[in-house]
């Protein structure tokens, strides 16, 4: 069952980018507007899959900082004040 498109959306691109994009669909045998609506797709499952890596990066950077404060035994303050002079340095953790 095919979606059903009722909104439209005018957008302005260079001479170069139109013919880019009517190029890649005459290559792929679709339309302009097809070429458009899974670009739009591709951008938001993209930023998707970014904040994800960003979110892993964090749990990373966390775990890491844990690991490392075990093996060094660290106490709880000395934690601490490590965390706010990263902090204070622009790392989050």
């Amino acid at each position: 069952m095919s979606a059903k498109f009722d909104k439209s959306v005018t957008v302005k691109f260079t001479q170069d980018d139109f013919l880019t994009i009517a190029d890649e669909a005459e290559r792929s045998g679709t339309t302009i507007a097809h070429v458009v609506r899974e670009s739009c797709l591709h951008y938001r499952q993209l930023k998707q899959v970014e904040e994800q890596l960003v979110a892993m990066e964090q749990r990373q950077q966390k775990v890491l900082f844990e690991v490392l404060s075990a093996a060094l035994n660290l106490s709880l303050k000395k934690k601490q004040s490590i965390i706010a002079i990263l902090d204070s340095n622009g790392v989050r953790i």
